[in-house]
């Protein structure tokens, strides 16, 4: 039978404190403090989404020449892609401030519950060219109406498409 002799407490406070010091040394690299912005784009390049550090979308961006880069069958998904990725970037530079601070929990060991009554919300656009569907906090899926985000002009669909977002998630 094997015997483990490494002292496990001292391995892991070891760890920790390892992981701490790269936080700390990574938070002091932003400068004074970490961004208050977060923003980030398709693939592409085309939609860029920005979020505020509570993670609420502040801006959307899209380029004049949207349909020469791709389809509006696949406008849904490069929104959501760039959301994501600028979602990922807040709660990323959170939690390395959180460590960094000394605050951080543990790993979760399971999913936290879904609240009662936050079961998936569907919510439309004010000009009805995205539909969004949320689950508590966050958005599950976009789904765009295809045949009407042609015919709209750029400035008026990002409008739309931040609307649609603010209304979800709150102002």
């Amino acid at each position: 039978m094997a015997v483990n002799n490494v002292r496990a407490r001292a391995r892991r406070d070891g760890a920790r404190r390892d992981l701490r010091a790269w936080a700390i040394a990574e938070v002091r690299a932003f400068g004074e403090r970490p961004p208050s912005y977060f923003r980030c784009a398709d693939p592409s390049g085309t939609i860029r989404v920005t979020l505020g550090a509570d993670d609420r979308v502040v801006d959307v961006e899209l380029d004049p020449d949207w349909q020469d880069r791709f389809g509006p069958e696949y406008f849904d998904t490069a929104l959501l892609v760039a959301y994501r990725g600028a979602l990922h970037d807040s709660r990323y530079v959170r939690g390395l401030v959180q460590l960094a601070a000394g605050t951080a929990s543990g790993p979760a060991t399971e999913a936290a519950p879904v609240p009662v009554g936050c079961g998936d919300a569907v919510v439309r656009s004010p000009a009805g060219y995205l539909r969004l569907v949320r689950r508590g906090g966050s958005i599950r899926s976009a789904h765009a109406d295809t045949r009407r985000i042609c015919a709209a002009p750029p400035p008026a669909l990002c409008h739309d498409v931040l609307a649609a977002f603010q209304l979800a998630l709150g102002a």
